[in-house]
């Protein structure tokens, strides 16, 4: 009766994977599932609200796993029982399930690929065993990206090694294999062969669907690197979690990407993206979901007011400099090529999320995004900057004593002490992030792309040891 409860209950749930249980439905989910993640939440939770396409997302995802890995969530405003049963005090709150009973919170990634990665880790073997046609038919439709091994034999050899990478790998792609000679000729292969296959919606002219392994030496760690060098294929989909991966310099289009709801759409202008990409080699592609890159665009681009119905294109550089087309993406490439053209060329300035240059300098000295690289990255003196948002009470406190010990470095060559207000500014460089504030950077002078982020204490007398030591050049005291 508990199985057919909560099939019932998926059924009820139209156009969506995740299952939607309630108090009557919830335990015979977790019976019928040997793993199951399950969302608690409440419908006027702003964090649920911005969790739930990508929990949504990571569903269909895991729908396309064989067999299917599914994922539930409980509202409850409407089940407050079960909820209070599993000590649910705040929204949303992720909990594990593993043979009916509760495992632990899901303390991982609130996005789709998190959840997914994680996911595939818990459940199921690293590869999926493709034992006959139908399935192979099954498999061959898949959305996403996915490496099939066809060997003779599974367990040894070569085989084996295929187990090993399946295993190293399986959080971030999709494996199968198959030893079936009916499977093998259904795929067209050959055994002993292992194959890459781009997802059958991102097919196009330019690049070939199908990567074929043709090393000489068949070793865990060269298949590794393979896979990884061809799996995104020559435009792929931009996300947070890979961004800093894709090579640059990067043109990268932000539009409406979605290949469950709107293939064709998707496809569209990634293929004009990529038409125009195949006469700039020095140039690597990508297209993202612009929703997905809604704090960037918005915050560091200042793209709030952007349209999305037809790409917004955006270069960055090796520094990881921004530079925004503002002509309309026209259909025939033209626009994107000569943007490219100019970039290249120089002509184009980049946008540098900024406040205005301070006329004057004292002793702390005020930074912002259009004087960054004058005062921090081509300084040749040690640099020692805070990151701060003037709202942050820690910032607040902190100030008086930064701001002496800036008067005490005042004349010293060697070390310059900086403000940076990082909610209006961006430094244009990745390796000066601030998730918290403040957060305090050491610049060493000949080394300013790898700063030290500072973890010490707050006082001027931990601000004057650090300097002592940690400084590039010795105090003219010290001389």
């Amino acid at each position: 009766m508990r199985f057919g409860t909560a099939l019932a209950a998926v059924s009820g749930v139209l156009c969506s994977n995740v299952l939607d249980l309630t108090e009557s439905t919830f335990q015979g989910a977790i019976e019928q599932h040997d793993t199951l993640m399950v969302e608690f939440f409440a419908p006027w939770c702003g964090h649920c609200k911005k969790l739930a396409p990508e929990y949504e997302s990571a569903a269909d995802a895991l729908n396309e796993e064989d067999p299917p890995i599914r994922i539930a969530k409980v509202d409850c405003t409407a089940n407050g029982e079960l909820c209070q049963k599993y000590g649910v005090s705040g929204y949303p709150t992720i909990k594990m399930f593993k043979g009916a009973e509760e495992s632990g919170k899901y303390e991982g990634a609130r996005n789709a690929d998190g959840i997914t990665a994680y996911m595939r880790k818990q459940s199921g073997p690293a590869s999926t065993a493709v034992d006959s046609t139908s399935k192979w038919e099954k498999v061959s439709q898949n959305k996403q990206t996915i490496i099939v091994g066809f060997f003779e034999d599974y367990e040894s050899g070569n085989g084996q090694v295929f187990q090993k990478v399946a295993s190293a790998l399986r959080d971030d792609f999709r494996f199968a294999h198959s030893t079936d000679s009916a499977v093998v000729k259904a795929a067209e292969q050959e055994e002993g062969k292992i194959v890459l296959y781009r997802p059958r919606g991102m097919k196009n002219k330019f690049e070939a669907g199908e990567v074929i392994y043709t090393g000489e030496k068949f070793t865990v760690g060269l298949i590794k690197t393979w896979i990884k060098e061809n799996a995104l294929g020559s435009c792929p989909i931009a996300t947070m979690d890979n961004l800093r991966e894709l090579k640059r310099p990067l043109v990268m289009a932000f539009y409406k990407v979605d290949y469950n709801l709107d293939p064709k759409g998707t496809q569209y202008w990634r293929n004009r993206v990529m038409k125009v990409g195949q006469d700039f080699s020095d140039m690597n592609l990508a297209i993202a979901d612009n929703k997905k890159f809604q704090g960037m665009i918005n915050s560091e681009l200042n793209g709030a007011s952007w349209s999305f119905d037809k790409p917004k294109v955006v270069i960055f550089d090796d520094a990881d400099k921004k530079y925004i087309m503002e002509e309309e993406f026209s259909t025939d490439g033209k626009s994107l090529r000569a943007f490219i053209e100019k970039f290249n060329a120089g002509e184009v300035e980049a946008w540098i999320k900024s406040e205005d240059v301070p006329a004057e300098q004292g002793a702390l000295k005020k930074v912002v995004g259009k004087n960054w690289d004058d005062i921090v990255m081509k300084n040749d003196a040690d640099v020692f900057i805070k990151m701060y948002a003037p709202w942050c009470g820690h910032c607040k406190s902190m100030a008086p004593a930064w701001e002496e010990f800036a008067q005490k470095m005042e004349g010293d060559d060697g070390i310059v002490v900086a403000d940076f207000d990082a909610t209006a500014n961006d430094p244009g460089h990745p390796s000066y992030s601030a998730s918290g504030y403040p957060t305090l950077y050491w610049a060493p002078a000949g080394d300013k792309s790898n700063p030290k982020k500072y973890q010490g204490g707050r006082s001027v007398a931990d601000f004057e040891k650090w300097v002592k030591e940690n400084r590039s050049t010795p105090a003219k005291d010290e001389l």
